[in-house]
């Protein structure tokens, strides 16, 4: 794998993740005499002096992806001067994945398509799972000694966050194995939108003529819709809305999603990891993803047999 220079205060998994997921091996220390394929500048906690220096260290070209709490700072106008590219807190996991990828210049998968891809991000994905879940229970110790803080709620919040990129990541790394049993799919729909808008963005609205139901395996479907929720929170608008459609007959169902695209007419390449995870759902289940970008509205669609193929 080519390098990639972190730069940061404290041990990030979660960045280290995504750049080996993205096909590239995190280095914490700066070899000037080569040039890492990526520098990713973490500037929380790093301090002005010590962001400007690694900058100042950088050879000519090189692509930059920099994290960072205050757009107006002296290192975060040093780093837009030299041409980085800001990401500016708080800011989703798969947003920081999508941003390597396109600066990359590679397809937005974590894996280059061979087994030895797939498996070096189901790997990545399963050494996370450890100290997440360190993490997620010295949170639960935290919020049992009073009222949660904001910054408990925060970080609580990115423990969800982590899991949903370790969950899409495996999902990739690994082919799903099915459990199906006969769902309803409407309260399954709006049991998983509930949660998705309360981490804000935009909000979703369900409508169904009927009551669908599909068999099929109860946890991927959910994050096939988690997938879905995330992809359309990536393209719409802040505070638009997002409209989940469900249908089915004796041969399968849909769910159909669409939303505002300021973009217009053209094809839509997505990004980050949740598209691959909806893709390989629908494709354990025999079903399909379709989309079709056309006017001022996108619209996915997640096609699946009654039952699975």
């Amino acid at each position: 794998m080519p390098d990639a220079w972190l730069v940061t205060e404290h041990p990030r998994p979660a960045l280290e993740a995504i750049l080996r997921a993205a096909g590239l091996e995190p280095v914490r220390e700066h070899d000037c005499a080569t040039a890492p394929a990526l520098v990713l500048l973490d500037m929380a906690g790093l301090g002005e002096e010590a962001g400007c220096d690694a900058l100042n260290a950088l050879k000519p070209g090189c692509p930059v992806l920099v994290l960072a709490h205050e757009p107006a700072a002296p290192a975060v106008q040093r780093a837009r001067a030299l041409g980085a590219r800001l990401l500016i807190e708080p800011v989703l996991l798969d947003e920081v994945y999508a941003a390597v990828v396109d600066m990359m210049g590679r397809s937005a998968r974590p894996a280059d398509g061979s087994p030895e891809g797939a498996r070096s991000t189901s790997e990545v994905a399963a050494a996370l799972l450890e100290p997440l879940a360190d993490l997620a229970a010295r949170l639960e110790l935290l919020a049992q000694e009073g009222p949660p803080s904001r910054h408990l709620l925060e970080a609580a919040g990115r423990c969800e966050e982590i899991s949903l990129l370790i969950g899409r990541l495996r999902r990739i790394g690994e082919p799903p194995r099915l459990r199906p049993t006969r769902i309803d799919l409407v309260p399954l729909v709006e049991g998983v939108l509930r949660r998705a808008e309360s981490r804000g963005g935009v909000r979703y609205e369900v409508h169904a003529d009927r009551q669908p139901a599909v068999h099929a395996d109860a946890r991927l479907l959910r994050a096939a819709i988690e997938d879905l929720a995330d992809l359309a929170a990536q393209e719409a608008p802040e505070g638009a809305s997002v409209r989940f459609t469900l249908d089915g007959d004796a041969d399968g169902v849909a769910v159909r999603c669409t939303l505002p695209s300021p973009a217009g007419d053209g094809e839509w390449e997505p990004v980050g990891p949740a598209y691959p995870s909806l893709l390989g759902i629908a494709s354990a289940h025999g079903g399909e993803v379709t989309l079709d970008r056309s006017g001022d509205a996108l619209r996915l669609a997640l096609l699946l047999p009654t039952t699975p193929s």
